[in-house]
């Protein structure tokens, strides 16, 4: 099973159990980020087996690994993803 951990924060892992995942500032969204720079649905993160796909869903301000993008695929103890 796989989880996401948070660098530089109070908050523990959350282990990923459900197929997919929406991060963003909206109340409604599968995990909260409170930041203004933080769009209510940034980014969805789809868990398929053990491999987690992340894909942008506003087209901007996301880096993965020091490097923008649109849709990748996260690896494990080697990705560090910015928003």
């Amino acid at each position: 099973m796989l989880q996401l951990q948070f660098k530089n924060s109070e908050k523990g892992p959350l282990w990923l159990v459900e197929p997919s995942y929406i991060v963003g500032s909206d109340q409604q969204s599968d995990l909260v980020i409170d930041s203004a720079s933080v769009m209510p649905q940034h980014i969805e993160l789809r868990v398929i087996g053990d491999n987690i796909q992340l894909i942008n869903r506003i087209g901007r301000n996301v880096s993965v690994n020091n490097s923008a993008v649109s849709y990748t695929h996260l690896r494990a103890h080697e990705t560090e993803a910015d928003l």
